[in-house]
């Protein structure tokens, strides 16, 4: 398995924090980023990339806005 398809199985399960609608929905979206942003080589996800994909499903799941930034 190609060190991208690895990464590409590892943010897929972080999605699955996310609700199935907004993966169908937004789901290829956001790994076709993911992969574009990660380094060569590059085999897990960041701890940024995770926390941010957790509780970014999270928060779809509760229904809670995005946080706005200042």
């Amino acid at each position: 398995m190609s060190h991208d398809a690895v990464l590409a199985h590892r943010y897929r399960r972080l999605l699955q924090a996310c609700p199935a609608a907004y993966r169908l929905e937004r789901g290829e979206e956001i790994l076709s980023t993911l992969l574009e942003t990660a380094q060569p080589g590059q085999t897990r996800p960041t701890a940024g990339d995770t926390l941010d994909l957790l509780t970014a499903g999270l928060r779809q799941r509760l229904g809670l806005p995005a946080p706005t930034r200042t």
